[in-house]
């Protein structure tokens, strides 16, 4: 039981630590980019995250373990879909374990707890002065890390929803949390 918890949900737990820096970094190299509103700025980030998250999630997961030992792929093109046939389906537990443990966490906890506001609002009200705009001010939701997410576990959903229905149930769960918990905010 121990050696399934290690292989099957730390793998996950380490990529979802590593992916909470990028919407950070792809904001900021969104501004750099020349973009001066901050819908502009947000949009640009949210798609470097999506095009981010689909290239070294998905198909990294995927191909990484058929990829470094067939070199020869490079050398013949036609074959990547065959490769793809074979290697997709072998990365669907760590896929149901991904989608529980950064699903749930980022959709469930991040979302309907907001720490991260409650926090910053605890600090400013008792040792900084709060200006009377502020007081009413409300977050905002970050569209750059949410969007992405969404349309990630789109993507998952529908290329496990034959080759490992049991993902079904976990990616349901995930929308219907999120459609109440985005519904009232």
């Amino acid at each position: 039981i121990v050696s399934q918890v290690v292989t099957g949900y730390l793998p996950s737990l380490i990529l979802e630590m590593f992916l909470s820096m990028i919407p950070t970094v792809m904001i900021v190299l969104s501004s750099i980019q020349g973009y001066i509103a901050l819908s502009q700025i947000e949009k640009s980030a949210c798609i470097k995250v999506l095009w981010f998250t689909i290239w070294n999630v998905f198909f990294g997961n995927v191909l990484s373990g058929s990829v470094l030992y067939r070199v020869d792929v490079v050398l013949e093109p036609k074959r990547i879909p065959e490769l793809l046939a074979v290697a997709v389906p072998g990365q669907a537990s760590f896929f149901i374990a991904y989608v529980v443990t950064s699903g749930w966490t980022r959709a469930c906890c991040q979302e309907l707890f907001r720490f991260k506001y409650f926090f910053l609002d605890f600090f400013k009200e008792n040792f900084c002065c709060k200006s009377p705009d502020e007081e009413l001010e409300v977050p905002s939701n970050p569209y750059h890390k949410e969007i992405p997410w969404i349309v990630f576990f789109i993507l998952l959903g529908i290329t496990y929803f034959f080759l490992s229905p049991l993902i079904l149930p976990f990616i349901l769960a995930y929308y219907c949390l999120g459609y109440i918990i985005y519904r009232n905010q």
